[in-house]
C-alpha cells in the first residue's frame, strides 16, 4: 500500500478533515487532495509537513504489514 493511501486511511480512521492538515502543513487544499488520492508524486518535504501536522512519526506510514 502506498504511502498517500496510509494516509489518507490514517485520516478517515481518526475523523481528521483534510482541509485541516493540509493548512496546519502549508499545503494548498487542491495538492493535497491530489497527494492523498495517488494523483501526484509526494516530496518529501511535504511527507515531513504533514507527518509533523499530525504529530506523527514518518515511520507510522512506512511501515510494511507482514501478511
Amino acid at each position: 500500500m502506498q504511502v498517500q493511501t496510509k494516509i489518507a486511511e490514517y485520516l478517515a480512521n481518526n475523523g481528521i478533515k483534510k482541509c485541516h492538515v493540509a493548512k496546519k502543513a502549508g499545503i494548498k487544499d487542491y495538492r493535497f487532495s491530489l497527494i492523498i488520492h495517488n494523483r501526484t508524486a509526494m516530496r518529501a518535504d511535504e511527507f515531513e509537513a504533514i507527518c509533523m501536522a499530525l504529530g506523527v512519526s514518518p515511520e507510522l506510514f512506512m511501515q510494511c504489514k507482514a501478511e
